[in-house]
């Protein structure tokens, strides 16, 4: 597998998490509000604007992520960690999301930098969290949980991400144990013209939809 497959593998990977997520979050809240004055449509139409938000720049953050991966595991890069002032100034602008970030690059440096095999004890902890939060939602109540469903759900947005790149990360180590990596052909992400293009035709429909969902509020 060359780069330009791991890249679009990242973007696939990261897509995916996220729209089974925001499904499953719409089913969720319509089995909740069942019976209530809230039709199913608004409830659908929300969370889609939710998911047109978040999901192309998630996307191209996978793409980037699975091309620097391959990298790392191809043997083109050098692994090299956060430095110590990042993680500092972490703290003080991220507090608590600090501590996943941390597990997350060490699974990296376990499962790529140090060729250790894959690893499923991260993504099956946050997978875990993530039913918790579900079930929660669901013990409490819609009522009970609706000023800060919001929060929560940007929570659970954050979650989805890091098993996303959990997978991913596992999925390139098992092609580099296999063999299935291409060698490294170059140390800079390349465009082609026809990417580039394509690029800006997706880039310019999006921020398109942007205007025309916020323009009509």
């Amino acid at each position: 597998m060359q780069r330009r497959e791991c890249a679009i593998a990242g973007a696939k990977t990261y897509t995916a998490a996220l729209l089974i997520a925001f499904s499953t979050w719409v089913l969720l809240i319509i089995a909740l509000t069942h019976g209530q004055k809230i039709a199913p449509y608004a409830i659908v139409k929300s969370f889609g604007i939710g998911a047109y938000l978040v999901v192309p720049p998630a996307a191209l953050f996978g793409a980037i992520t699975g091309f620097e991966l391959y990298r790392i595991a191809a043997g083109s890069v050098d692994w090299r960690p956060a430095p110590w002032w990042a993680w500092v100034l972490g703290v003080v602008l991220l507090q608590w999301l600090v501590f996943p970030l941390f597990l997350q690059e060490r699974h990296r440096k376990t499962v790529i930098a140090e060729a250790r095999g894959p690893s499923w004890q991260l993504p099956i902890f946050y997978f875990i969290i993530h039913v918790f939060i579900s079930l929660a939602q669901i013990t409490v109540g819609w009522t009970n949980l609706s000023r800060q469903f919001i929060w929560i759900q940007m929570v659970t947005v954050f979650i989805t991400l890091l098993i996303a790149d959990c997978v991913l990360v596992n999925h390139i180590a098992v092609l580099r144990d296999q063999g299935r990596l291409a060698p490294p052909q170059t140390h800079v992400f390349q465009f082609t013209l026809g990417t580039m293009l394509a690029m800006v035709l997706c880039a310019g429909s999006w921020v398109t939809g942007l205007v025309l969902i916020f323009g009509s509020r």
